[in-house]
């Protein structure tokens, strides 16, 4: 009789666990209350400071910026981005003090400011790899920046790592650090994204063609591609989707109609990647491509295999279109009308001297032979 009744009565257990849930919850709340009123310190009484307390004050000091990673995907493991013959103009050092986008460096700067310090972390040394604060010059991921003056005091500097957990409501990131120099890692919270890619700092966005603009390019591919014999392609009009290959011989027909639009487009969605001066590469051999438009802007890119890659310069200058075409490429061009002179200058201004990396691709199409159009 009594399993019976104990089978079917209430459990006991069961409101114990419940009570266990409860104090839980109970004890949990009062410890996050009680941090709250301890004016945030953590156990071990560590209060959230500034990563670099006087950076706000030393910033405008700022004559030099290191940045060091191991990135297998570029061949620079270390920047250095300083001020160019005492102008407020910022480039890149190793690559001839190239421009660099200033909004990287203005958020870089606010992110070393506003960086906080909110929870002290292990001080083991053989610890560093598993949360990214390896050294970069021993193989690791951490990557070190360091921010100096012009007489070579250091202002700021340590090694950033992995990401920790989610950002905050503000905008806030986590991230785990340690000064360098230092085996203690902290917790660090602010708006610094750390970027430590060489192509992310370089500003490298001037050359935008909208592909309804070219009317015709003239070409003589060179050295770099499968034969050297100029040739030109063009299409009637901005309607016109396809280039079409002039000057055929007698006999010759193109392969396809598409197969010139390769060439056609190539301005198309061009990224550039790295930039170096010109002359560091020499281009007396180089593919040459001249691009005109509607509206009556000219693009002159020569294109030259450079340590198993390609790179181009890139020339702009203005003519006088034909009226007729003209006329109907004002019409429909979404940018018309334009400014050419204003965008020749503006182009020239950037990539005067320069030499930029191109995709592979973009390079192929760049370079293509006139034999490869032909039936």
């Amino acid at each position: 009789m009594n399993t019976e009744a104990g089978a079917s009565g209430p459990d006991p257990r069961g409101r114990t666990l419940k009570w266990l849930a409860v104090a839980a919850l109970v004890t949990s709340l009062a410890a996050v209350i009680a941090h709250s009123l301890s004016g945030g310190k953590t156990d071990n009484g560590f209060s959230p400071r500034l990563a670099f307390p006087e950076f706000e004050t030393t910033m405008a000091d700022t004559a030099r910026i290191e940045i060091q990673s191991k990135d297998a995907h570029f061949t620079i493991a270390k920047i250095t981005v300083a001020k160019v013959d005492g102008e407020d103009h910022w480039g890149v050092v190793e690559r001839g003090s190239y421009p660099i986008r200033a909004e990287e460096l203005k958020a870089l700067m606010w992110g070393l400011g506003d960086m906080e310090l909110i929870e002290k972390k292990t001080a083991r040394a053989e610890r560093h790899k598993a949360v990214g604060l390896g050294a970069p010059e021993d193989g690791g991921d951490g990557v070190r920046i360091r921010v100096l003056s012009a007489d070579n005091t250091v202002l700021a500097a340590a090694l950033f790592g992995n990401p920790e957990g989610a950002a905050t409501l503000d905008g806030k990131v986590r991230t785990w650090l340690r000064m360098d120099g230092e085996d203690q890692t902290w917790i660090g919270e602010g708006h610094l994204e750390i970027e430590a890619a060489l192509e992310e700092w370089l500003d490298l966005d001037f050359l935008e063609v909208d592909a309804s603009r070219i009317a015709s390019v003239h070409t003589t591919p060179g050295a770099t591609s499968q034969g050297g014999e100029a040739f030109s392609i063009a299409r009637s009009g901005p309607e016109s989707y396809n280039f079409e290959l002039l000057d055929l011989y007698d006999g010759e027909a193109m392969s396809g109609p598409t197969v010139a639009n390769g060439l056609g487009r190539a301005l198309i969605a061009m990224t550039f990647s790295d930039a170096m001066p010109a002359g560091e590469i020499g281009f007396d051999d180089a593919a040459f491509a001249r691009y005109e438009t509607f509206d009556g802007l000219a693009l002159t890119l020569r294109v030259q295999r450079f340590e198993e890659n390609f790179w181009t310069t890139v020339e702009a200058e203005t003519f006088e279109p034909d009226e007729m075409i003209s006329a109907t490429g004002a019409d429909e061009t979404e940018d018309a009308p334009k400014d050419v002179t204003a965008e020749a200058v503006r182009i020239n201004a950037r990539a005067a001297g320069w030499a930029f990396q191109i995709p592979e691709w973009k390079g192929d199409q760049l370079t293509i032979a006139r034999t490869s159009m032909i039936k």
